[in-house]
């Protein structure tokens, strides 16, 4: 990117429905508001900005290409219909060189990756956001049953299911160098950028660990935006830097 008295549970109900009536009037993303949008989303969010990031890369034989990115999009998105905080367009400049023997894989040179993701949060942060969370999209076993579940769920019509058993989903472990590490050990364990079993996904599966991950985001949303220390440690670190 986990979750009594009759008349006052009344009265909490309606103004929940308001508040969320009044949250989707404002448009989460950032490319829908308005110049005159801005300041009423600046205090929505609590100066809360969403950066999620994915990258576009081969997902198995039967996995879209942007996976990652289809998944922090739609975190993000069902997320803030829950807790409001300003979503930042796709964002899917990445290092993947692994990949890049692979068709449909986007690889940026690491040096022009980090400078561009400074950059961006800086403009982020230039326009008034003080509180950026980064969504992580990795999980565990790539294009395998978990990824492909929570694809099932939330974009069926892109998975080929047909094709997940095309190619092998297994660590090959063509090389083995205890206790080193090399840049291609992913390449040596897995060469059809697959792993796992994606044949054995479920969108049931992928309903429960996506409501999971919303929910956890949700609460990260509500803490990032409830808190004033962090941001007041950061200015104290940077002014001193400036001594």
């Amino acid at each position: 990117m986990r979750k009594t008295r009759a008349l006052p549970c009344l009265a909490v109900a309606l103004a929940g429905l308001t508040s969320v009536a009044a949250a989707q009037d404002l448009p989460a993303r950032w490319d829908e508001l308005t110049a005159g949008d801005w300041p009423k989303a600046m205090e929505r969010s609590a100066a809360t900005c969403i950066l999620p990031i994915g990258i576009l890369e081969k997902h198995g034989p039967h996995a879209p290409i942007g996976s990652d990115l289809i998944h922090v999009r739609e975190w993000s998105a069902r997320a803030t219909k829950r807790e409001y905080a300003v979503v930042f367009p796709d964002y899917f400049y990445g290092q993947i060189y692994e990949a890049r023997h692979q068709p449909g894989t986007f690889a940026l040179p690491p040096p022009l990756v980090l400078e561009l993701l400074q950059a961006t949060c800086d403009e982020i942060g230039r326009n008034g956001f003080k509180k950026l969370r980064k969504s992580d999209p990795a999980g565990d076993s790539h294009a395998g049953e978990r990824e492909t579940s929570t694809l099932l769920y939330l974009r069926p019509d892109l998975v080929q299911m047909g094709r997940a058993t095309q190619e092998w989903g297994a660590n090959q472990k063509r090389l083995v160098l205890p206790d080193l590490y090399t840049a291609i050990w992913w390449y040596a364990g897995y060469p059809n950028h697959y792993a796992g079993e994606g044949d054995k996904a479920t969108a049931e599966l992928g309903r429960v660990l996506t409501e999971s991950r919303i929910d956890a985001l949700v609460r990260a949303l509500k803490t990032v935006k409830a808190d004033a220390s962090a941001p007041a440690l950061q200015k104290e670190f940077v002014d001193r830097v400036k001594e």
